[in-house]
C-alpha cells in the first residue's frame, strides 16, 4: 500500500488507502504526485491507475490504462496531465481530472521505462525512454514525436532538465552521459562517465550550470 508520513512528526505514518479499499489489495507498481500536493495517481500490477485526492482519501476513478505493467510516471507542472510509460511499448498522456487519454504514442520498439515532462508548461513538451536504447521527444500539440536521440547503446535510466529546460540531461547503463538541447534536434555534448554504473542524476546547480555552459559554447 501507499504510506504518508508526516515529516514533522516522523512518528505520525498513515495508510493513504484504507484497508478495505479496491487498490489497497493489489501491488503498488509506481505512483506519482501532483506539484500541488494534492492529487496523487498510483498504478497498480493489473495495470491500472487509481486517483486519489490525499486531503480526503477519496478515490476520484480507477483507469485501466495499459495492456502490460506500467513502469513509470510523471505529473505536468499544472497538477492536470499524467503520462505513463509501460511494459507494452506505449507512452501515454491522461487528463487525471477528467479521467480520459489525451495522447497515446507508440514510437518505442521496447518497453518505456522512464517519462518526464518538460519543466515549462508552455512547451507542452514530453521525453520518454526505453530499453530500445532512445529517446524520443514528443509535441503533445501536434500529436507527434518530433525527435529521436540515440546517443545511447544501452537503456537511458534517467532524463532530467536544467532550471530553465534548455538543456536535457541524462544517463545510462552504458556508463554515458548525454547532455542534449531539450527542444531542438542537434546534440550538443555527450561523454563517458568514469565509473562502473551511471548513477541516477541529481540536479546539481553548479554541475548542471558548467554543462549548460559548455554545450552552449560548442552551439554558438
Amino acid at each position: 500500500g501507499i504510506k504518508l508520513v508526516q515529516w514533522d512528526a516522523q512518528s505520525n505514518v498513515e495508510s493513504l488507502l484504507p484497508e478495505d479499499d479496491e487498490v489497497e489489495q493489489q501491488s503498488i507498481a509506481t505512483f506519482c504526485l501532483s506539484p500541488n500536493g494534492k492529487e496523487i495517481v498510483v498504478a497498480t500490477t493489473r495495470f491500472s491507475l487509481a486517483h486519489y485526492h490525499i486531503d480526503t482519501r477519496e478515490c476520484q476513478r480507477v483507469i485501466k490504462a495499459h495492456r502490460m505493467p506500467i513502469l513509470s510516471m510523471d505529473f505536468d507542472h499544472t497538477s492536470t496531465l499524467v503520462a505513463t510509460g509501460s511494459a507494452d511499448r506505449s507512452v501515454k498522456v491522461w487528463d487525471i481530472l477528467k479521467g480520459y487519454c489525451t495522447h497515446s504514442f507508440t514510437n518505442h520498439t521496447d518497453i518505456v521505462k522512464v517519462v518526464r515532462f518538460h519543466p515549462d508548461p508552455d512547451k507542452l513538451a514530453l521525453f520518454s525512454s526505453s530499453d530500445d536504447n532512445s529517446i524520443c521527444m514528443f509535441d503533445l500539440r501536434t500529436s507527434s514525436c518530433i525527435a529521436q536521440f540515440r546517443d545511447h547503446v544501452s537503456l537511458p535510466s534517467s532524463l532530467t532538465f536544467t532550471h530553465d529546460g534548455s538543456i536535457l540531461v541524462s544517463s545510462g547503463r552504458d556508463k554515458v552521459c548525454s547532455i542534449e538541447r531539450s527542444l531542438s534536434l542537434p546534440l550538443c555534448l555527450f561523454f563517458d562517465v568514469s565509473v562502473d554504473f551511471a548513477p541516477m542524476i541529481t540536479c546539481l546547480p553548479f554541475l548542471l550550470l558548467w554543462f549548460a555552459t559548455m554545450a552552449c559554447s560548442l552551439v554558438w
